[in-house]
């Protein structure tokens, strides 16, 4: 761990690996929720601010909603619902491609590894 990572470089990082990099605008929603939350917590009795952290609130829904319909296609889970439950189909095939990679697994028994997909 590098001690002068800024925060930003080091939330990147974050979402990159437990979501996706092509979703890196989850950083913008983490900035939109932090602007409102401080606008809220500074200022309760302006009318305006208040006003304000709502649209950033939901600007901020609207991007996260966004972002989750296009999470949402590459998750194996929701990925075999659409598919009735067959194991077929490009969006299978690379997730199951990367956890093999992932777990090391690509010799291993077929009892352990992720599904080998045509």
């Amino acid at each position: 761990m590098d001690r002068d990572t800024r925060a930003e470089d080091t939330l990147k990082e974050y979402i990159a690996f437990e979501f996706s990099p092509d979703v890196l605008e989850v950083l913008d929603a983490i900035r939109l929720l932090e602007a409102a939350w401080i606008e809220r917590g500074q200022n309760r009795q302006r009318l305006s601010l208040f006003f304000k952290g709502r649209r950033r609130a939901s600007e901020t829904r609207k991007r996260i909603m966004a972002l989750a319909r296009a999470l949402s296609a590459r998750l194996i889970d929701s990925e075999l619902v659409r598919n009735g439950g067959k194991l077929e189909g490009d969006v299978l095939k690379s997730a199951f491609n990367e956890l093999t990679a992932i777990y090391h697994a690509t010799n291993a028994h077929r009892a352990v590894r992720p599904p080998v997909l045509p």
